[in-house]
């Protein structure tokens, strides 16, 4: 009654792609189904064809025996023609073993290579040389020489090196293979390292023990500050004989001369001394065994001063070592 026009409704559109699987659905089906049963009759199918038609195809036991030998030879070929990757390798190692030497071989002990070591990276270089030349116990003393005087040069401390040297040194020092000098250089060294070995140093005691009279007066007294230093009693009479040697049998003051140590309290070598623990036997010889020979002297003295003091008194270790030659 209104008049108005009814509204129009705006007709919905569908896309074609949406109907692609209604619409081609069977062509796909029937394909499938045709494919299906093709292989099936494939399958029902005897082989057909002759022999030489299957080889001529690659197919068939023949066609792979003939693969087959032909790659074996072609493989059997390339063995012959080239050597395998392993005898490659071991070759190109011994070939190379031949011009290149183990650098721990390569660097060979010696006193002259030890000389020239003046730097702590160039005793590196050495060590492992080193260290293998005395895990085998024993090496030659010049060369044990040596090498301590490179360690203290280079100050090149190694608690392992060190201990195999040790051992080296006692055998040695017990074999009495060492001379003074050589001795001595190695106590210089150690002492400069602070590196301390029980065993070497009481082997030094006991190896030269008998030789102190010999000793310079210098080298003496370099022993003893430094067994002194490392606290080495094991051999107070070592440290004795090093302060005050010991006196030859020819010489004219032998064990007729007071040993102070025994004045002392004490004379670590005992009955071996070569001096008298006679307390009624004369300081010194000087006089004739007066002993109120200090009176005409310009210095009056006790007797405190007499047996212990030093320079003028002539007494102590200075002047008696002057008035007995030592």
């Amino acid at each position: 009654g209104s008049g108005a026009a009814p509204a129009k409704r705006k007709a919905s559109v569908r896309c074609a792609a949406a109907n692609d699987d209604e619409d081609f659905a069977g062509v796909f089906d029937a394909e499938s189904a045709a494919e299906r049963r093709a292989r099936a009759r494939r399958r029902a199918e005897p082989a057909a064809g002759t022999a030489g038609d299957v080889i001529a195809e690659g197919k068939g036991p023949a066609a792979e025996v003939g693969s087959t030998g032909r790659a074996g030879r072609q493989t059997e070929f390339q063995s012959k023609s080239a050597p395998s990757s392993g005898a490659e390798d071991d070759e190109g190692k011994s070939q190379r073993g031949e011009d290149e030497e183990d650098p721990e071989d390569a660097a060979e002990v010696t006193v002259e290579s030890l000389e020239e070591v003046q730097s702590f990276g160039r005793m590196m270089l050495l060590a492992p040389a080193l260290q293998k030349g005395l895990k085998g116990g024993e090496m030659d003393p010049a060369i044990c020489v040596a090498a301590c005087k490179a360690l203290a040069r280079t100050k090149f401390f190694d608690g392992e090196i060190l201990e195999d040297l040790y051992r080296v040194l006692r055998k040695a020092i017990q074999a009495e293979k060492l001379d003074i000098v050589q001795a001595h250089d190695i106590i210089q060294s150690l002492a400069v390292l602070n590196a301390y070995d029980s065993g070497v140093f009481s082997a030094v005691a006991n190896g030269f023990r008998s030789k102190t009279s010999t000793m310079e007066l210098g080298t003496r007294n370099s022993w003893l500050e430094i067994f002194r230093h490392f606290n080495h009693d094991l051999d107070k009479g070592f440290l004795q004989l090093l302060e005050v040697p010991p006196m030859l049998p020819l010489h004219i003051g032998y064990r007729k001369i007071r040993c102070r140590h025994h004045a002392r309290g004490l004379c670590a070598v005992a009955e071996a001394c070569t001096f008298s623990h006679d307390p009624r036997a004369p300081l010194s010889l000087a006089d004739g065994g007066n002993e109120d020979w200090w009176r005409s002297k310009p210095l009056v003295m006790t007797q405190n001063q007499r047996t212990l003091g030093h320079g003028v008194y002539g007494q102590g270790m200075a002047g008696a070592a002057s008035n007995v030659g030592f």
